[in-house]
């Protein structure tokens, strides 16, 4: 787990006997918010905020929820898209998408509507992404990738 800037990364995709595999709640969650836009994914990591409220809302007199955040990417050779999400359950809310080739921050309007406790400023996110695209690694998949037949 890598900590950079008030927030922790753990990537969540290895390889095991030759596949890629995940947490599957993780990987479900992926598999809908990404997959079922017709996109792929190839980085999937936790992000944990030192703000324990971060990107949490009130849950009636039970405290603050406990939300997931995930970083759900795509990695090709020419270029690095990012998204960032809250987990909540039966529904997913994205936070924000950039790509590497031009470091452009996209928010919906969903995200600025929604209301949390907490919630990262538009540089804090430009720092978090900003991170993630110059220390890549930390969103490496772990384990041994197997070996493609030529």
């Amino acid at each position: 787990m890598s900590t950079i800037y008030g927030f922790s990364i753990q990537s969540l995709l290895t390889y095991d006997n030759g596949d890629c595999n995940g947490p599957y709640s993780a990987v479900k969650f992926a598999d809908e918010a990404i997959g079922s836009r017709g996109l792929r994914y190839n980085r999937l990591a936790r992000i944990s905020f030192l703000d324990t409220d971060m990107l949490q809302e009130t849950d009636g007199e039970e405290g603050p929820s406990n939300y997931d955040h995930l970083i759900i990417g795509n990695e090709s050779a020419d270029e690095l898209m990012l998204t960032l999400w809250v987990d909540m359950g039966s529904i997913g809310l994205m936070v924000a998408i950039a790509f590497a080739s031009d470091r452009q921050l996209r928010i919906p309007d969903a995200y600025r509507d929604y209301p949390f406790i907490a919630r990262p400023s538009d540089a804090e996110l430009n720092d978090i992404f900003d991170s993630l695209f110059e220390n890549k690694n930390v969103l490496g998949i772990e384990g041994s990738r197997p070996n493609k037949a030529a």
